[in-house]
């Protein structure tokens, strides 16, 4: 296979394995372009930052500790692997032997044990060299290859007398025969910009982590681990003004020097004519000269910095506002999204940003989130994109398979349990049921509080808003606070038709939140063309669009019911009975909400009445005078399977948190 197109971007994160790093015992991630981590604070989202700012720069708070692995597992090493792939050719002459042609990933290990940290990685090579690369003198290296060239004849190895040129054929040979080669683990540097040797990884990845106490003054220092060292290493050449820099500072040394002449030589040739002078009378021949020690003048190497100006005063970036100091970083990651381009590869800049939400007006958080959208899933950009989150902002429903939810039970409080799902899973599931691939409704109505339901422990999944409307009202009412809900995690969240729920819910239920659904069975919209059931001056286009209507609905009802596996339970699966099933965690109304309340709730339509009359709203399906009207009602009265539904919601909830 040939190498990733060099005109593309450079080698990405395909995967981490993080094995005993603080609360992530075992835990296996699939890296995109850009990869986000949801969950509840505490949770262990950030953790996986910190496990790959270890693994590429090394621990600024010191070395790690038996601290820093899970608790009770002090005693097993700390681990964090990390996959590369998407290759260049540059990539894999700066990997050299780690990654020869044929090769299309890369794998290195850091791993700390016993008060040691040390880098790994798989070389590839032919076992039958092994002594040979390890000899330690030329003469060992010399005897080990002659013995390799009579034993193994077929390989076909030229003649060699040096270590260099020995080490050149060997070299040559596993360049040439890559379909030979297996992986052989070895111990590298400690630092991964210097594996390899000569800081060769500085110029093909670079990791940089921004941390939630982000300071912005950090990040404008011109530093390779700061947000605008990587600005200037993708867009400045900072070698450009070197050879003028260098005839300056010549310049400097020889005005120096005529200074020196001027002020002090007679001074000094008179004071060394007078030290000789006493020197003679104690050893003749030799004389000494006293002359200007100069100190060597080097010049610096260009640097830069970002100072801040209010009108006509300049000020430190530090004395700054939070939210002036983040919107920094949001204009300087836009300035690599604009500079980054495909036709120079400066390798690629791995961006990972804890909570990129933070001191950010909503309107500045939507642009934030766009601008890292942009950086991420351009692969001509060579950046990739990481953070975590609790904002519904910076989630894109349409990308759910990018998202990964952290969730820390209280029973397992030691460790956590990560959930990602796929749009294969997903379709595994609905299309048994005899829906259309969920790729068919991503991008419509499925989409739109699909961010926000992925920060819940439990999920309502409702056809429409008049649904959601008297749900949250009961629910209000009867947990007695307006905020129950929210304190236990609990949502009620409109598909936007029945045919949407089950793929919401495969979605919700594949990222761990425990997902209930309510939805009619439509029993009104049941049409038999006998001639009993056409009714007098209907036409005959008339009846066939009920006719259709009917079976479509009929045909709908049936999936559902095969999707939530209660076709047994619930009678005729295309006009499903109206009950409450799976444990209370399904709700099939009569009909409609609004037909069952009134046929349920007493004093439904007369509390419906005075709503409307009272808010001056005509329509019939306003969910303002829905809330009104349950607010009038006696709670008493409510049907009984509603309060179960919800109370199941509660003590499921109760349960997560």
């Amino acid at each position: 296979m040939e190498a990733y197109d060099e005109g593309r971007a450079s080698m990405r994160i395909k995967k981490v394995e993080i094995k005993n790093f603080r609360t992530l015992h075992d835990v296996i991630i699939d890296f995109h372009n850009i990869t986000t981590f949801i969950g509840p604070n505490g949770s262990g989202k950030s953790t996986v930052l910190y496990a790959l700012d270890w693994f590429f720069n090394g621990s600024k708070d010191g070395e790690l500790t038996e601290e820093d692995a899970t608790y009770h597992h002090e005693d097993e090493p700390i681990e964090v692997r990390v996959t590369f792939n998407k290759l260049t050719d540059s990539d894999k002459k700066a990997l050299g032997k780690y990654s020869p042609q044929g090769t299309e990933e890369f794998t290195a290990w850091k791993t700390y044990s016993n008060g040691r940290e040390f880098l790994s990685a798989n070389s590839k090579g032919n076992p039958l060299f092994n002594k040979v690369k390890k000899a330690s003198d030329a003469k060992s290296k010399k005897a080990e290859y002659a013995k390799i060239r009579s034993e193994h004849p077929e390989l076909d190895l030229q003649d060699a007398k040096t270590r260099a040129s020995i080490d050149e054929q060997i070299s040559a040979w596993e360049q040439s025969h890559s379909d030979q080669l297996e992986d052989i683990p070895e111990e590298v540097s400690t630092s991964f910009n210097g594996f390899n040797g000569n800081a060769a990884m500085r110029n093909i990845f670079n990791f940089t982590l921004v941390k939630a106490d982000y300071r912005a003054s950090e990040e404008s220092e011109d530093s390779r681990a700061s947000i605008l060292g990587s600005i200037i290493e993708r867009t400045v050449n900072r070698s450009a003004a070197d050879e003028e820099v260098q005839k300056l500072y010549a310049s400097i040394k020889e005005q120096r020097a005529q200074i020196y002449s001027d002020v002090y030589g007679k001074q000094l040739v008179d004071l060394s004519g007078k030290l000789n002078s006493i020197m003679e009378s104690y050893s003749a021949g030799r004389t000494v000269t006293i002359i200007p020690e100069a100190q060597e003048i080097k010049p610096p190497k260009t640097s830069f910095g970002v100072r801040a100006y209010e009108g006509k005063d300049e000020t430190e970036i530090t004395k700054q506002g939070h939210g002036f100091q983040r919107m920094l970083l949001i204009s300087a990651l836009q300035l690599l999204a604009e500079t980054s381009s495909s036709e120079e590869n400066n390798g690629t800049l791995c961006l990972a940003i804890e909570e990129p939400e933070l001191y950010q007006h909503p309107i500045q958080a939507r642009t934030f989130a766009d601008v890292l959208r942009i950086l991420g899933e351009n692969e001509n950009r060579g950046i990739q994109i990481m953070y975590d989150t609790h904002s519904p902002y910076f989630l894109d429903s349409q990308h759910y398979d990018q998202i990964y939810r952290v969730i820390r039970r209280h029973e397992e409080n030691t460790t956590v349990n990560l959930y990602n799902t796929t749009e294969e899973k997903v379709d595994e599931k609905v299309i048994e049921a005899g829906f259309k691939s969920v790729k068919n409704s991503i991008g419509k109505t499925i989409c739109n509080d699909l961010a926000s339901a992925l920060f819940s422990n439990v999920v309502i999944l409702v056809e429409g808003p008049s649904d959601k409307a008297i749900l949250e009202e009961v629910a209000n009412r009867y947990f007695a606070s307006a905020t129950e809900f929210c304190k236990y995690g609990i949502q009620i969240i409109m598909a936007g038709g029945k045919g949407n729920i089950p793929k919401l819910h495969a979605i919700l239920n594949n990222f761990g939140i425990v997902t209930l659904a309510m939805f009619d069975n439509d029993q009104s919209k049941k049409f038999d063309a006998s001639p009993v059931m056409i009714e007098k001056g209907k036409s005959s286009k008339e009846i066939s669009k009920k006719i259709s209507d009917s079976k479509a609905m009929a045909k709908e009802n049936k999936h559902v019911s095969r999707y939530f596996g209660i076709e047994g339970e619930c009678g005729d699966s295309e006009w499903p009975q109206s009950n409450l099933y799976s444990g209370n965690s399904i709700f099939i109304v009569e009909d409609n909400l609004e037909k069952f309340i009134e046929h349920e709730w007493s004093g439904w339509e007369e509390a419906l009445c005075q709503s409307r009359n009272e808010l001056g709203i005509d329509n019939k399906k306003n969910e303002m005078t829905y809330r009104l009207a349950v607010q009038k009602l006696s709670l008493e009265a409510c049907p009984p399977k509603i309060i179960s539904f919800l109370r199941f919601a509660m003590n499921a909830a109760k349960r997560l948190v």
